[in-house]
């Protein structure tokens, strides 16, 4: 039951992101600090 709560914010947000396209500018935002630190995306995943 708890789970459900969550799901509509995490729907909204999703469709928030993809109407307004700005996934890719946070992604490309997320990758410059990695980048900054000598990490990307690929490595990282690995340790989630």
């Amino acid at each position: 039951m708890e789970e459900a709560l969550y799901e509509p914010p995490i729907l909204n947000f999703r469709r928030l992101l993809e109407n307004h396209k700005l996934a890719y500018g946070i992604l490309a935002v997320i990758n410059g600090h990695l980048g900054d630190r000598g990490e990307d995306c690929q490595r990282m995943r690995h340790r989630w």
